[in-house]
């Protein structure tokens, strides 16, 4: 296995041997050593790990300067693994024209923000943080590729696993949810965000690579040991339905008729849980242990409203809205109306229209459609889609009630763009599933090539 995934991880060195600096084979060696260090560089940077143990452990210490500028290692590499990517970054980018619309919009909001030189800024992040997913794409077929997330985000699980176990001072929170684990950042839901994405990809990893599939499932385990250790419920729903997207996509590359009796279960869970939320809500909200207002998030969410309502066409400027909560800017009467100062929007879709207006809703709306489409074919395509449906449903529900969306300097935003970039693609090593005749023997985890 060890020299089968050593040769998915070499990438090819065209670009650079055309240059005629350097002897082919050195140039070659060079350029896949620099797009390992700079892919490992942009999945720490941007998982955030690094921030609680820099400037510690405390909600007053994530305003330190010291973050803003840490970051810029990782736009270095965002910026070189897009250069690297060569021209089949510049057509995957081509193949996602509305994430070039989403981040033209994103730059242009600077001209009716209500802070321009934080939106400057922050568009800036958030196109570094793009070209990452976009640049690790170009340059990996997606089962090296995972391969590559998954080794950067051992030494993350088994370091949150680690610092809550033996330090709970650091592991674990201490002021607002005593007890509960935050690993290797400062606030649980953190965590669990983190190690949900983690555990999807350790058993995609364990699909794609059978010969160490134990070791992943392991992983997996610890990863999703640390969901449950977190206390955050949104975690282990987010949780539940990635590990029923694997699920989905299994019954599907098996064959037509569990494909189809997988889709009646799937519709019919759907029918049930819509059934359940209106003949008793409170019974769903006990289940998912929130209350009815979800902790807060429907008053938030009413006040931004009310203040959306002033300017629904343009917002007030990509990500600079919550930054002002004192004066008479919108997030003032926000906090005014809410009864309590808010980082976010605790939804998604509310923050990007809050941010870049109703185009900016509107195009994302058809990206995120673009996407579901594409995850869909890839279903009954390529084993692509055991890291990009799980994934998309995971993302799906947690911007509901959480900004994972358009997020800059997160790497959940990046593996967003790196599973619309995968499901818009055809890996050459990626078998067609067979959508007529009778069904393999097993299932496509038993005969996954390593």
């Amino acid at each position: 296995m060890a020299s089968a995934a050593s040769n998915d991880l070499r990438i090819p060195g065209r670009a650079v041997e055309r240059s005629g600096l350097l002897a082919s084979g050195l140039a070659a060696r060079l350029r896949q050593l620099l797009a390992l260090a700079c892919v490992f560089t942009v999945i720490f940077g941007y998982s955030q790990a690094w921030v609680a143990p820099a400037v510690g452990y405390t909600l007053t210490a994530a305003s330190s300067p010291i973050i803003r500028y840490g970051f810029f290692p990782t736009y270095g590499a965002s910026v070189l693994l897009f250069i690297l990517g060569d021209q089949a970054a510049l057509k995957m980018l081509w193949l996602n024209k509305l994430l070039v619309v989403l981040l033209a919009l994103a730059f242009a909001s600077t001209l009716w923000s209500i802070d321009p030189p934080a939106t400057m800024r922050r568009a800036l992040a958030l196109a570094f943080t793009s070209l990452a997913g976009v640049g690790m794409v170009a340059l990996w077929r997606t089962r090296p590729l995972t391969l590559l997330i998954a080794s950067a985000f051992v030494a993350i699980t088994i370091g949150s696993f680690l610092l809550g176990a033996a330090v709970p001072s650091m592991g674990r929170m201490t002021e607002l949810f005593p007890g509960a684990w935050r690993g290797l950042w400062i606030e649980k839901n953190a965590l669990a965000s983190q190690e949900t994405m983690a555990a999807l990809i350790f058993i995609a990893t364990g699909i794609y690579y059978p010969r160490a599939r134990v070791l992943w499932l392991g992983l997996a385990a610890l990863a999703l040991l640390l969901v449950v250790l977190s206390q955050s419920k949104t975690g282990l729903l987010c949780a539940a339905a990635g590990l029923y997207g694997l699920l989905i996509c299994g019954a599907f590359r098996r064959g037509p008729l569990a494909a189809t009796v997988m889709s009646w279960a799937s519709v019919a869970g759907l029918v049930a849980v819509a059934a359940l939320l209106i003949a008793s809500p409170e019974l769903l909200f006990r289940l998912l242990g929130k209350d009815a207002t979800l902790t807060g998030r429907t008053a938030i969410w009413g006040a931004a409203w009310r203040q959306l309502a002033k300017r629904p066409w343009t917002g007030f400027g990509y990500s600079v809205l919550w930054d002002h909560a004192t004066g008479w800017f919108p997030g003032a009467w926000i906090a005014k109306d809410a009864k309590f100062t808010a980082g976010h929007a605790h939804n998604g879709w509310l923050e990007t229209w809050l941010g870049l207006g109703l185009w900016g809703l509107v195009a994302w709306t058809l990206y995120f459609l673009q996407v579901v489409a594409r995850s869909a074919v890839s279903l009954v395509r390529s084993e692509a889609c055991y890291l990009v449906v799980p994934y998309l449903i995971v993302i799906s529900i947690r911007s509901m009630t959480e900004v994972s969306i358009l997020n800059h300097d997160d790497f959940q935003w990046v593996m967003f763009i790196v599973i619309a970039c995968v499901a818009g693609r055809r890996d050459p090593d990626n078998e067609p599933v067979r959508v007529s005749g009778p069904a393999p023997a097993r299932p496509a985890w038993s005969s996954a090539r390593p």
